[in-house]
């Protein structure tokens, strides 16, 4: 009777590991031609899985391909997804680009599909689709994760050379093979060319007898520790013929699975910040922010955290939970209303837009720690004031008013800030009609979680006494009173930027960056301000060579940009620093401030131009305002009258982007077209590319200018991303060209139009320049014209463009 019970107890697995995936054909157009596939999922598919693609070998098929690999009976317990591809007529272009561009169309077809991760895409393949892997490798480096070719080579030969980078590839061939045979095509030598000569791999292991999770035996051969951390496995295995293995099935697996587009590094932090964001967003929402599905991702952002995920193991399970949780919060949230917590202020009438003002906040560095010297209390302008964030008896100041910016400018008792010499040095450069005003919110010893609401009592509670007195000054919340104060000081003037010195407390964290996005932004939508007006400025901590025990921390700090677009670091190099390591002298902090001042005045600079809604009816060909290099490297240049673009970095088969950026938002609904006139024929297979966000990486239109046109006519209205989503022309961010490097792309012009011939004009008027003073002409790039002659301006005082004659 046990034996019995045994064998139903193995036929019910059977049976249940036969349901194990659901099983689709599939058909996809590529490049007009219907292809076709078949795919295999787990039962249950979230998303961020990873895709496993699979070509089959010659005058076969993809059924053929699955029913010997037997690799689909592995992803319900790997839990990724499987596209085994048909090849046309059974065969593969392993010369040209026919089946590489339904290999791209595939993982696109199964993100929108699946939501599968991007990042860890694998391409397997047998005989000829092994091949078809090796002829591609060089053009698919960017789009597949690892490689893992089986029984079959390039028929042109060592083709992974053309590779722009080291690959991680698995190979796997059996010694007897009688088509491919071992010795006659050198696979040892072909594999191990790939491993030196292109991934340089300086570490070599072999093991004999090995045998496979899935019952092969035979030589392992890993060649590790190549450039980017690549590795390459050769297993030569014991067997005479030339078919698909079902046993080496899982030693493919699990060498792919182990490597991602992304670093682990990286991916664990995109996961970890928009699981962050998720929870900002909502906070406000009480209808989002009391479920279930909120507590649980604040929990589990403590879980897996970046100080509870050092190892390569709890990153990736950190990921895997971390996406379950965002999937699920996902599919609640959006059928619920998000409450937005701020919004725009409302400035009232006679408030002063001369009146700069800059929030300050951080730590101890901030707070002010040097001694104030004699000649810090003397000579400050009076157009440079702060306002009391605390009521200061000793310096006779009330809290919420403004006065002249003597130091302390923090609260009684703290010392020499950055901020006092940044506001001296910004009014010493301003015109005279400028004031400049600071608020500064800073606590010696705080981490950047004393400024997030929802973690500033946890600060704080268990904190030594003399940081809780500092903070009671604040009523135990730094942050709201930061914003009230700002909102204050909004009644008379315009917050033009945010300075932030701190860091000590977070030393090395790598999250920190991610941490300070939380509390600007929550500034930036309390305050109603807009991101690309609101600079903030990061003050570097002391560095090595004057002492600095936190030096370290920098290197986190320069990692902000890449969070926080509109955001730059200040320098410390040789600000003098204090005996303890974490502070400067007062001479440190006058420098460093002077420094916060600079840069302040080098992106008020570079902001000299009107607020104007951009309809511009040409674009001018002209190097300030031409950008040859808003993606990658370019130049532009003329030959006489001749302008030109050369893209000259490339990735993948584009070379930079370069032409016209509009900050605030472009509006080309009011015309039909937008033409691009070439002066000559071009052969660099030049694209044109038009963006309604301002991330090159988004989606965008785009469409190639034949080598035979020297015209393009775009219809503004019929503009369209590959994924098929509608480009807004009300709201352009770029507009502009690739190429492929090989030569030169000349513009004879580019305008709207609203019958795809003729420039649109767009002047408001004809009139010769007005002799008042307070009229100030501007060119269509924004820059000022001190004396305008005949041409097209934008006059200051209604923001019309004018046409002088």
């Amino acid at each position: 009777m046990k034996r019995l019970f045994t064998i139903l107890i193995c036929a019910m697995a059977c049976v249940f590991s036969m349901h194990a995936y659901k099983k689709v054909n599939l058909t996809i157009k590529v490049n007009g031609t219907n292809r076709t596939m078949i795919v295999y999922t787990p039962n249950t598919v979230a998303k961020n899985m990873p895709l496993m693609i699979v070509t089959h070998g010659m005058n076969q098929d993809a059924g053929y391909q699955a029913s010997c690999d037997h690799m689909y009976e592995l992803i319900d317990r790997e839990k990724f997804i499987i596209a085994y591809l048909n090849g046309i007529d059974k065969t593969w272009d392993t010369g040209g680009t026919r089946d590489r561009n339904f290999v791209s169309q595939t993982i696109e077809e199964m993100y929108t599909k699946y939501a599968i991760n991007k990042n860890r895409v694998y391409w397997s393949g047998f005989s000829m689709g092994s091949a078809l892997i090796y002829s591609s490798m060089a053009d698919m480096v960017d789009k597949i994760a690892a490689f893992a070719p089986t029984s079959g080579i390039a028929f042109g030969g060592k083709e992974f050379m053309k590779c722009k980078k080291p690959v991680n590839v698995i190979h796997c061939h059996a010694y007897g093979d009688d088509v491919f045979k071992y010795n006659d095509w050198n696979i040892r030598d072909y594999v191990t060319s790939l491993a030196k000569d292109l991934d340089k791999c300086k570490d070599y292991k072999k093991t004999a007898n090995y045998r496979t999770p899935g019952g092969n035996t035979g030589d392992k051969e890993v060649w590790s520790n190549g450039e980017n951390g690549t590795t390459v496995e050769l297993f030569s295995y014991n067997a005479n013929w030339h078919n698909p293995s079902t046993g080496n099935s899982q030693e493919i697996w699990n060498f792919c699975k182990q490597f991602s587009l992304q670093t682990l590094e990286d991916e664990y932090q995109a996961v970890y910040e928009k699981a962050q964001d998720l929870i900002f967003d909502w906070k406000d929402t009480p209808d989002m922010a009391s479920t279930n599905y909120y507590i649980n991702m604040e929990k589990a952002l403590e879980t897996y955290s970046p100080e509870n995920t050092e190892t390569d193991a709890l990153k990736t399970k950190a990921i895997e939970k971390l996406s379950q949780r965002i999937e699920l919060f996902e599919q609640v949230s959006a059928s619920k209303k998000k409450v937005i917590n701020g919004g725009i202020i409302t400035q009232p009438e006679g408030f002063d837009p001369n009146f700069h003002i800059y929030l300050c906040f951080g730590q101890s560095n901030m707070e002010g720690n040097a001694k104030i010297e004699g000649k810090d209390r003397v000579g400050v302008d009076p157009r440079f004031m702060m306002m009391a964030a605390v009521d200061m008896s000793s310096s006779g100041r009330t809290k919420g008013n403004w006065y002249t910016a003597y130091p302390p400018l923090c609260r009684d008792y703290t010392g020499l800030t950055p901020a006092d010499y940044f506001g001296r040095t910004m009014v010493e450069n301003l015109p005279e009609n400028i004031k400049v005003g600071v608020i500064n919110v800073a606590v010696g010893g705080c981490a950047i979680e004393l400024f997030d609401e929802d973690k500033c009592a946890s600060q704080i509670k268990n904190a030594e006494q003399w940081f809780k007195n500092y903070c009671a000054e604040y009523g135990n919340n730094p942050y709201k009173v930061l914003v009230t104060m700002a909102k204050k000081a909004q009644q008379k003037g315009v917050i033009k930027g945010i300075l932030l010195h701190q860091g000590c407390s977070n030393n090395t964290q790598k999250d920190w960056p991610l941490k300070v996005k939380r509390v600007y932004t929550r500034l930036l939508n309390d305050l109603g301000l807009n991101e690309e007006e609101t600079p903030l400025l990061i003050g570097e901590l002391l560095s090595q060579n004057q002492g600095g025990v936190c030096w370290g921390h920098n290197s986190v700090i320069a990692k902000t940009a890449s969070v926080i677009p509109n955001s730059y670091v200040i320098s410390s190099k040789d600000c003098p620093g204090a005996s303890d390591g974490l502070h400067f002298t007062a001479e440190g902090y006058r420098m460093i401030g002077k420094r916060y001042a600079e840069k302040m005045l080098e992106l008020l600079d570079k902001k000299k131009e009107i607020d104007f809604d951009t309809s511009e009816t040409y674009f001018p060909l002209k190097p300030e305002a031409f950008n040859p290099s808003l993606y990658l490297e370019g130049q532009f240049a003329s030959v006489g009258a001749a302008k030109y673009y050369t893209g000259k970095e490339k990735y993948n088969d584009e070379g930079g982007f370069g032409g016209w950026r509009y900050s605030k938002g472009a509006d080309f609904s009011n015309h039909k077209y937008l033409v691009v006139e070439l002066k000559r024929k071009a052969t660099c297979k030049p694209v044109v590319k038009i963006f309604d966000t301002d991330d090159y990486l988004n989606p965008c239109f785009s469409v190639a200018i034949p080598a035979s046109e020297k015209k393009v006519v775009i219809s503004l209205d019929e503009m369209k991303t590959e994924e098929g989503k509608k480009v807004n022309p009300s709201h352009i961010y770029m507009v502009g060209f690739t190429t492929d490097t090989s030569n030169s792309l000349y513009i004879e012009n580019v305008f709207l139009s609203d019958d795809g011939e003729t420039p649109a004009t767009g002047v408001e008027s004809l009139q010769a320049p007005q002799a008042d003073a307070k009229v100030i002409y501007y060119d269509l790039t924004g820059k000022v014209v001190e004396n305008p002659t005949n041409g097209i301006y934008i006059r200051s005082t209604d923001h019309k463009k004018v046409l002088m004659k």
